[in-house]
């Protein structure tokens, strides 16, 4: 968001890489316990696809019967491959959730990018052990 614009080409490819871990951290616990449920990818409805965009909805039926709803907002990128813009998970828009931290921590360190990069892992993962 507006912080990246400001960030250097090294800053963004640093915070690129820490962002990419800490999600593989925080979502693949989730992924190594699959067992058994059921992924259902719902057909488009009205104003889902465009030429250069997609909204795939999916939902999830766990054992126990509990239904997840999913969206993921795609976007076809200059070299003609689907790009994962966004993901909403039961209403929880996660874009603007990792945007809103990272806009907080900025404000707690006082505008320092390389702060917040040294500092987003351990933000994920202390918001991964309050919610779970």
């Amino acid at each position: 968001a507006r912080q990246y614009k400001t960030a250097t080409p090294e800053q963004r490819a640093r915070f690129g890489e820490v962002f990419k871990k800490s999600l593989i951290r925080a979502y693949g616990s989730a992924l190594a316990n699959y067992n058994d449920q059921k992924f259902v990818v719902l057909p488009p409805g009205r104003g889902d696809v465009e030429a250069d965009r997609a909204t795939v909805n999916m939902e999830v039926t766990m054992r126990d019967g509990t239904v997840y709803k999913i969206s993921y907002a795609m976007y076809l990128n200059e070299q003609g491959a689907w790009k994962l813009e966004n993901l909403v998970l039961e209403g929880v828009n996660l874009g603007m959730t990792y945007r809103n931290n990272f806009a907080e921590m900025v404000q707690q360190y006082g505008g320092d990018i390389d702060k917040v990069i040294a500092n987003w892992s351990s933000r994920v993962e202390a918001e991964k052990k309050k919610s779970g």
